[in-house]
């Protein structure tokens, strides 16, 4: 496997790439096209994603890409690029900044480096495997909260949840019965994920995503201190499509919570 520290500057390379791309696009205006109901594409999804894998294939012309637009490589490849060029479409789309550019690096199925960049602001998180989470180059830890009633929460929904809607509403309930300090959905996994690892939101469910929602902040709790898991409670792969990202404290509670609803 390449150096991970010259991985991490790729990625970071690739990721201010697109955000050049991106702002272009903020400055002069876009075309939306529907790939689903509630579910956005932009001229600059398909930009920044370009840009991204032309700019890593120029150090690694080898390695193999899956994207949510157009690069589609199997998980279990040896060296795998998982990619979002835009994570938030819908933010995007109505000028809400909280999107998140998610590069992230797998060698043989294990997210070895994570980056997410949110082209409005600059915040630049990355995680380097044995070496920790960043953001804009100074360390961050997941929160130090101890149950419910001390977090902050956040979740998603997937276009089209269909039962596991009605389920992740049964959980929100149940964590406001909690007396948690409150319910945040933001519209961009990956900064959800990151803003766990940082220690602004407790913890974070979500019961459908694709594996390049998460694959960057999936690291980056983990370097931060966290844990990210699937409903069983077993670490997260890039194949499963459900999680829970929290601190060591506050995961069990969220897991018996989902599970309870899940099986009610």
């Amino acid at each position: 496997m390449e150096n991970l520290n010259e991985l991490a500057n790729v990625a970071v390379l690739a990721a201010k790439e697109a955000r050049n791309t991106v702002k272009k696009f903020i400055e002069s205006g876009f075309k939306i096209d529907m790939k689903g109901p509630a579910n956005l594409v932009t001229e600059a999804d398909l930009a920044a994603e370009k840009i991204i894998v032309e700019t890593i294939k120029k150090t690694y012309p080898e390695h193999s890409f899956l994207g949510e637009e157009k690069v589609k490589a199997e998980t279990n490849a040896e060296n795998l690029w998982v990619i979002d060029p835009i994570d938030g479409t819908t933010n995007f789309t109505h000028d809400v900044p909280v999107v998140g550019i998610s590069i992230a690096f797998s060698h043989k199925g294990e997210v070895v480096v994570g980056c997410v960049l949110n082209p409005f602001t600059d915040d630049l998180y990355l995680a380097i495997k044995g070496k920790g989470s960043t953001l804009n180059d100074k360390p961050i830890k997941v929160s130090s909260a101890e149950k419910i009633s001390d977090s902050l929460i956040a979740t998603g929904f997937y276009y089209g949840l269909g039962n596991d809607l009605n389920v992740s509403l049964d959980v929100i309930k149940t964590l406001i019965d909690k007396e948690c300090h409150g319910i945040r959905r933001m519209g961009a996994a990956s900064i959800d994920l990151c803003y766990v690892a940082s220690g602004k939101f407790d913890a974070y469910f979500e019961l459908k995503l694709n594996c390049w929602d998460f694959a960057a902040g999936m690291l980056l709790v983990r370097e931060a201190g966290g844990i990210i898991t699937n409903p069983a409670g077993i670490d997260l792969t890039l194949n499963d499509s459900q999680l829970i990202a929290s601190n060591t404290s506050v995961h069990p509670h969220i897991l018996a919570i989902l599970n309870e609803r899940k099986s009610s």
